[in-house]
C-alpha cells in the first residue's frame, strides 16, 4: 500500500469514529407511540406519518455503547398554552396506555423523550414494563431503557450540568425522539433542537489511537525521505 492510500484509510477510520453525531429537529407533535409504525397507523388520536417521531439511525454504533444529548427550544400542548423547555413539566401518564407494543411510560409533560427499537415493527411483540419518572426522577447520571420503553431525555444534563449517559440496548438499531403528552399530539406546537452524540466505545477509541499513531509514523517517514 502506498503512502497516499494509507493516509486515506486512516482519515476514513477517524471520520467513522467521529461520524456518530447528528443534529435533529423534534417538533412538539412527535408522538413516540407511533415509532416504527407504517403510514396510516394510529396512536393516542394521532396518525403516522403526520405525528410520527423523529428517527436517529443506530447501525454505526457498537452494541452496548452510550449516547449523550443536548437539547434546546420549547414546545406547548397547543397554541396559547405556556411553552415548556426540553426538561418538561410535572409528570403525566399516557392516557391510552400501551400502544403498538410500546410501554405506557409516565414522563415529564412535554419533555424530550426517546424510545429504542430493533428492526422489527414494535406491535409484533408484547410491550415491556412501563417506566415511571415520578419515581425515577430527572437527575440521573446514566440510564438504561429496554427496547420499546419510552424514556425521559430532557436537556441531556443533570441539575449540576453533568452530561447524562444513555445506554444503547445491544439489539437496538433505531432511536425515535418525540415529546411527552397524555394524548393528542396533533395540536402541539414548537420544536426542540437536539444534538445526539455517540460516546466512543473502547474499540472505537482503539481505532482512533491506532489512526493517530499511523499518522505520526507517516509524518516521520515523510521527513526521513525528504532529508
Amino acid at each position: 500500500m502506498n503512502v497516499k492510500s494509507l493516509f486515506a484509510g486512516v482519515i476514513f477510520s477517524l471520520a467513522a469514529v467521529a461520524s456518530n453525531a447528528q443534529t435533529l429537529i423534534v417538533p412538539g407533535s412527535a408522538n413516540v407511540w407511533l415509532a416504527g409504525m407504517p403510514d396510516g397507523a394510529t396512536a393516542s388520536a394521532d396518525r403516522a406519518p403526520e405525528q410520527a417521531p423523529v428517527l436517529f439511525d443506530l447501525p454505526n454504533l457498537a452494541a452496548g455503547g452510550y449516547l449523550t444529548f443536548s437539547a434546546t427550544g420549547s414546545t406547548a400542548q397547543g397554541a396559547g398554552y405556556a411553552l415548556t423547555g426540553p426538561d418538561g413539566g410535572s409528570v403525566t401518564g399516557h392516557s391510552y396506555g400501551t400502544e403498538n407494543g410500546i410501554a405506557a411510560s409516565i414522563l415529564p409533560f412535554m419533555g424530550l423523550v426517546g424510545v429504542f427499537l430493533s428492526d422489527q415493527q414494535p406491535n409484533l411483540t408484547p410491550a415491556p414494563a412501563a417506566l415511571d419518572f415520578s419515581v425515577i426522577g430527572k437527575d440521573f447520571t446514566s440510564f438504561s431503557a429496554q427496547l420499546k420503553q419510552p424514556f425521559f431525555i430532557g436537556n441531556g444534563t443533570t441539575s449540576g450540568g453533568v452530561a447524562q449517559l444513555f445506554y444503547v440496548p445491544a439489539s437496538a438499531t433505531r432511536l425515535f425522539l418525540g415529546t411527552a403528552d397524555a394524548w393528542g399530539w396533533y395540536n402541539n406546537v414548537g420544536q426542540l433542537t437536539v444534538n445526539v452524540s455517540a460516546v466512543p466505545t473502547p474499540a472505537n477509541v482503539l481505532v482512533m489511537l491506532m489512526g493517530l499513531g499511523v499518522l505520526a509514523f507517516m509524518r516521520r517517514y515523510a521527513r526521513v525521505n525528504a532529508g
